[in-house]
């Protein structure tokens, strides 16, 4: 029965109706968390280490495109504020049928990590980014993206912002246009970074 539940949720999350961006309903949202969180503690070889807080997690979808940020238990004020020359923990971003643009371009497929797993006897590959903070040049934080390599994918200025959020971690989806858009990752209602992310084929 657990499985089935949790099954339901993450079918909603990849396989929405809604046209616009539309946030994902909190128990799906818990659900799919605590199934791609085991998924992910069975791949081997991550750049760094997350433990994520399956109960927090913020997902929004639109079509069957959708996006899942769930945060790493350690976050606090202090990881942001202390960022260093060691990439620290944020959480776990999953994405299905979209992906960050690098250079204008969409990421090819084998620079991302999927995991796989079946709804109503359909497959469904949902890539895992790995989220992760360090110290800048100047000092300043910068949020550090991990995608299938050692290297990381992306890094984004944390830029100060000063909101009222319920988790965590939350995402805002902007369309740009009719296959990319804006995902922006705010983090404890103080910190922000915007990503351009494009369409995957399905």
């Amino acid at each position: 029965m657990r499985r089935t539940i949790a099954t339901v949720g993450l079918l909603v999350l990849i396989s929405g109706v809604a046209r616009a961006q539309e946030r994902l309903p909190e128990d799906k949202a818990r659900k799919s968390a605590e199934v791609l969180a085991e998924k992910a503690k069975a791949l081997e070889d991550l750049p760094i280490k997350t433990d994520v807080d399956v109960t927090k997690p913020f997902g929004i979808h639109s079509g069957e495109h959708g996006a899942m940020v769930v945060p790493d238990k350690t976050l606090a004020e202090e990881t942001i504020e202390g960022a260093g020359d060691r990439v620290k923990p944020v959480g776990q971003l999953w994405m299905h049928l979209v992906a960050p643009a690098v250079e204008g371009a969409v990421t090819p497929s084998d620079r991302l990590r999927f995991v796989t797993f079946t709804v109503e006897d359909r497959d469904y590959d949902v890539a895992l980014f790995l989220l992760g903070v360090k110290g800048g040049s100047d000092g300043s934080p910068v949020l550090v993206i991990y995608a299938g390599e050692k290297e990381p994918l992306l890094s984004l200025p944390l830029t100060k912002m000063e909101s009222t959020q319920e988790l965590p971690i939350e995402l805002d989806g902007k369309k740009v246009d009719d296959d990319s858009g804006d995902l922006t990752i705010r983090v404890l209602g103080k910190y922000r970074a915007t990503m351009r992310v494009k369409a995957q084929e399905p």
